[in-house]
């Protein structure tokens, strides 16, 4: 929204998140309803079809009560790119000290991932990076802040994460794989360079690259991951989806989403 100088519109997102926030106790879940519905029980529409007749078509959304670790990163990494260099008001920086403790809290456990599986949960390799999202981009903002001994210790964290990625969520073929417990590909890691975590020179990343063009990729467009080598819990095939492919474009060309100084 920032980008698109949307100031307005951001505003309004940041004093809604705000808001939650002070209403739970520094606690956000993971997905709201557009009124700020905090439950959102799914249901079925077995009368009803969508395109080309898929089914079923669904109400609500059962992956609101989930673990998705990568919450905790989005948010913060919001806050930065929608404060830039300056200092964050009072309400966002206790969300920011909220979100990064909880991040810092939980980023050892498995959860169900930016996809929203419906099987067991893994220690998926975005949510990881997504947590140490939340410690470096926090450090930035609480150094802003004067906090300089909480940034120090969230960069300590945030370097603890990277390590542990780099040692877990890597194959044979220096290739970053899916969850720590396969060999599975998925287009998620691709964001890797986009937020910092690596610099697109490296080459695990330029490894990482080639293989998703050449094994998740359908007439030049990018799957999630293969449905035959990933448990989502769902039925069906998988089709392309298009934020994935965004994905590898800036990936292959080293774009760096947010600038980081």
């Amino acid at each position: 929204m920032n980008i698109l100088r949307l100031d307005w519109k951001a505003n309004d997102f940041f004093n809604f998140i705000a808001d939650i926030a002070d209403a739970e106790g520094g606690r956000l879940q993971l997905m709201y309803g557009v009124g700020g519905e905090r439950v959102l029980t799914e249901m079925t529409l077995d009368h009803l079809s969508g395109y080309e007749d898929a089914r079923p078509v669904r109400v609500g959304n059962g992956a609101y009560s989930q673990r998705q670790h990568d919450v905790w990163g989005e948010i913060i990494w919001a806050i930065e790119l929608h404060t830039g260099a300056h200092r964050v008001e009072e309400r966002l920086w206790r969300i920011v000290q909220t979100q990064v403790e909880n991040a810092l809290e939980h980023w050892r456990e498995p959860d169900q991932g930016i996809w929203e599986v419906r099987s067991d949960a893994q220690h998926f390799t975005s949510s990881k990076v997504a947590c140490w999202m939340a410690a470096d981009a926090g450090a930035r903002i609480a150094d802003r802040c004067g906090e300089g001994a909480l940034a120090a210790r969230w960069r300590v964290a945030a370097e603890e994460i990277r390590q542990d990625v780099l040692d877990n969520a890597v194959d044979e073929r220096g290739v970053f794989t899916q969850h720590y417990a396969t060999k599975a590909l998925d287009a998620s890691v691709l964001r890797i360079p986009l937020v910092g975590f690596l610099p697109g020179s490296d080459e695990r990343v330029h490894n990482t690259v080639h293989a998703i063009c050449g094994e998740l990729t359908e007439e030049e467009m990018v799957l999630r991951y293969r449905v035959e080598s990933t448990e989502d819990g769902l039925r069906g095939e998988e089709g392309t989806f298009t934020i994935c492919s965004f994905w590898l474009v800036w990936a292959r060309n080293g774009v760096k989403m947010i600038p980081v100084p």
